[in-house]
């Protein structure tokens, strides 16, 4: 069928040349947003802070593994955001704040990581989160201090835009057409909320886990970090006070 392949392969060429260029198109429309971007950068480095000084040194090997995939995953869904693929990006921040828990999951629970090596162990989000809710570490931890209750608010929105059940999280356009990239403001400010709750709810949860460990004068670098994620001068007494951990530095 020569006719049928030409025609084919005319339409991939064509498909081709039209994707790089639209995409060209938005994302010139989105530097104009670079601010916002900056901003994202900035609460990214909270995460590799958290792997580089301190994960590495107080989880196994192959539990840090999650966490470095955490961070790709938050860098992944920050350049998706700069190429307007909103979708994907908010994949990418649910993807996330899952390696985070699976992390600390299987840091508390070696048996399990060596079968899940072996593809016989299988964790689900809600199962971890549940654990994490018993957690004797965190018993006596308000739900607003350990991020498990803003985690599970924002796997709830993220898993919609996963599976596209909602449309305000859909990319196809009304017409129900292919839509790859938009540079919509409205789609900028979704994603920036999303990416905000979800790595406060992040370092919410590492701190409470590891407060002991940020105390004092430790891991300045660290908790500078964090700072510039947890903004709140309301949410940094109360860290201060229930786990003596300064972010006013």
């Amino acid at each position: 069928m020569p006719g049928f392949e030409e025609e084919v392969k005319h339409n991939f060429e064509s498909f081709t040349a039209g994707w790089k260029h639209e995409l060209s198109t938005i994302q010139a429309s989105l530097d104009t947003s670079e601010r916002e971007f900056l901003n994202s950068y900035k609460r990214l480095t909270s995460i590799n802070s958290w792997r580089e000084l301190l994960i590495r040194n107080e989880v196994s090997e192959e539990s840090c593994r999650f966490f470095s995939e955490a961070q790709n995953d938050g860098v992944s869904s920050h350049v998706l955001a700069r190429l307007g693929s909103w979708r994907a990006a908010l994949k990418c921040l649910r993807s996330c704040m899952e390696n985070v828990v699976f992390c600390e999951y299987y840091r508390d629970h070696p048996i399990e990581l060596r079968l899940w090596a072996k593809g016989k162990h299988r964790l689900g989000f809600s199962e971890a989160i549940s654990y994490f809710q018993k957690h004797p570490d965190l018993e006596r931890v308000p739900d607003e201090l350990t991020g498990l209750g803003r985690m599970q608010k924002e796997y709830s929105v993220l898993s919609r835009a996963v599976h596209a059940s909602a449309h305000n999280l859909r990319m196809t356009v009304r017409d129900g057409n292919t839509n790859l990239w938009s540079s919509e403001s409205a789609k900028l400010a979704m994603w920036i909320t999303r990416e905000t709750q979800t790595i406060i709810a992040v370092n919410l949860l590492l701190l409470a886990l590891h407060s002991k460990s940020l105390q004092g004068t430790s891991l300045p670098g660290l908790r500078k970090a964090i700072a510039v994620t947890i903004t709140s001068a309301n949410l940094r007494n109360k860290i201060r006070s229930k786990f003596s951990v300064n972010l006013d530095i």
